[in-house]
């Protein structure tokens, strides 16, 4: 598991820690070539202490999602990597 500061590139599989603040809009952007990669996205649960699944967070193309952060960690996972695979991610924080 890598801690991630966007804007990057992941290339190959792994979990990526990204820091967002809790209760704030973001929007996560992933732009490149898949080449059948999956990128799914998790948020730390305080409670449990684990991280749990977002709806709706999973991409096998380029996607840009609004989303409200339940925590200050979100993990990004990306699975099935081609030789090819490379994936500009960028979260920003919407400021109302």
């Amino acid at each position: 598991m890598a801690n991630f500061i966007p804007p990057g590139l992941i290339t190959i599989d792994g979990d990526y820690e990204i820091n967002t603040r809790p209760g704030r809009e973001h929007l996560l952007t992933l732009k490149g070539t898949w080449d059948s990669a999956t990128v799914t996205m998790t948020a730390y649960n305080d409670a449990t202490g684990a991280y749990s699944s977002v709806e709706g967070g999973a991409w096998t193309a380029d996607a840009e999602e609004r989303f409200i952060a339940p925590s200050g960690n979100i993990r990004l996972a990306m699975t099935n990597d081609g030789a090819s695979t490379s994936l500009a991610v960028t979260i920003i924080q919407i400021v109302p």
